[in-house]
């Protein structure tokens, strides 16, 4: 008895957790099922190289970073030992591009999530 008055007050107020997150899922799920639907005409090796197509789509959206990232530590390995305090500011700038370079990483991964999920389906 307890438990449905729970449910009954949990449905007024939006639905049960499980209904919820079911509702969240769906537009990720939607767009799965839309990639899934245009790799049904590919071949196996098609599929295969869609692995280093999403690595060279990663290597693309972080390539920007990565090269200042490595214009910064040419620069500070360029530098006498003498300028500790300008490597030291740089160092900072590094760590700051760094932690820059890993969200844009996790928002690359994010865009390619529902097509890789695709591939694995369709494999």
């Amino acid at each position: 008895m307890f438990g449905n008055v729970l449910g009954s007050i949990a449905k007024i107020f939006g639905g049960s957790a499980q209904e919820k997150s079911l509702k969240e899922l769906q537009p990720a799920v939607e767009e799965i099922n839309t990639h899934f639907q245009s790799f049904t005409t590919l071949s196996h090796d098609e599929l295969r190289g869609k692995t280093n197509e999403f690595r060279q789509r990663i290597t693309d959206y972080l390539k920007d970073i990565d090269t200042e990232i490595q214009e910064k530590n040419e620069k500070v390995e360029s530098l006498p030992n003498e300028a500790a305090l300008e490597k030291e500011e740089i160092y900072e700038e590094i760590t700051n591009l760094e932690k820059s370079r890993d969200e844009k990483l996790e928002e690359i991964l994010e865009e390619l999530l529902p097509e890789a999920f695709a591939v694995v389906k369709e494999s």
